[in-house]
């Protein structure tokens, strides 16, 4: 699209005898991703840009990550199409800036890459949607352009579970009249929207569950990060024990 210059995407079996892009463990990208893995001091997002007189090389250090099938290898694409200077400033096709080029360069060498933070959301993501087809998929064009958007800007990261805006979770609105210490005391009455967290019984209650949704993650798909934190809005806790939180 920068230069309007046609090239074929083909499996590496049909690899033309020229200059070509090799996404992935290709019989190339194979080496440059097991030199990624063989380094401790990288995350398992990190990614290589490899550059040579005979090849592009796009290949990340994990084959998986939060279900997308390549998901560092992403990280390295976005990354190069970032330095050619592609910007996607929002989400759907009017916020895409693709700047048009005669001559597509590249310095040689290699360039690792890896997102700053461990994980990073907000609005959802799909590897499978496209700006070219988001009118035709079931999601609303918006929604299914945000998706695609998602992952260009490397949404994602290390598997989590539990839950943001989770302490309706972790003890039921339904038991406010019957243990009413648990929950918050704002404005002198007793609200179910945020919990007391320095009541005595609510702290080992909140540890079971955070135990009970490990084991759940672990015998779906093990992950490194478990959350937890208040529900939206404010009421919170203004009991005596609380209060001397609050600085």
């Amino acid at each position: 699209r920068m230069s309007g210059a046609e090239l074929p995407i083909v499996a590496e079996q049909d690899r033309p005898e020229s200059i070509c892009v090799d996404i992935g463990a290709t019989t190339r990208g194979l080496p440059v991703r097991k030199a990624l893995q063989e380094r401790e001091d990288l995350s398992q997002e990190a990614a290589a840009i490899k550059v040579t007189d005979e090849s592009v090389i796009l290949v990340g250090r994990l084959g998986r990550m939060l279900n997308y099938p390549d998901a560092a290898t992403g990280h390295a694409v976005y990354t190069l199409l970032e330095q050619l200077g592609v910007r996607w400033l929002q989400p759907t096709p009017t916020w895409e800036i693709v700047p048009a080029r005669k001559t597509v360069s590249l310095p040689e060498g290699t360039r690792v890459v890896a997102p700053y933070f461990e994980r990073r959301v907000g609005l959802g993501y799909d590897p499978k949607a496209l700006d070219d087809n988001w009118q035709e998929t079931a999601h609303s064009p918006f929604s299914n352009s945000a998706r695609a958007w998602g992952r260009r800007v490397r949404l994602g990261g290390t598997p989590h579970t539990g839950a943001g805006h989770s302490y309706h979770r972790i003890i039921s609105s339904s038991l406010l009249d019957e243990h009413p210490e648990y929950f918050g005391l704002y404005n002198g009455k007793r609200v179910a929207r945020q919990l007391c967290t320095t009541n005595p019984h609510v702290v080992p209650i909140a540890i079971e569950t955070a135990k009970s949704w490990a084991r759940i993650a672990q015998a779906k798909e093990p992950a490194a990060v478990l959350t937890i934190s208040p529900n939206d809005g404010n009421s919170f806790c203004q009991c005596d024990h609380c209060k001397k939180l609050v600085k």
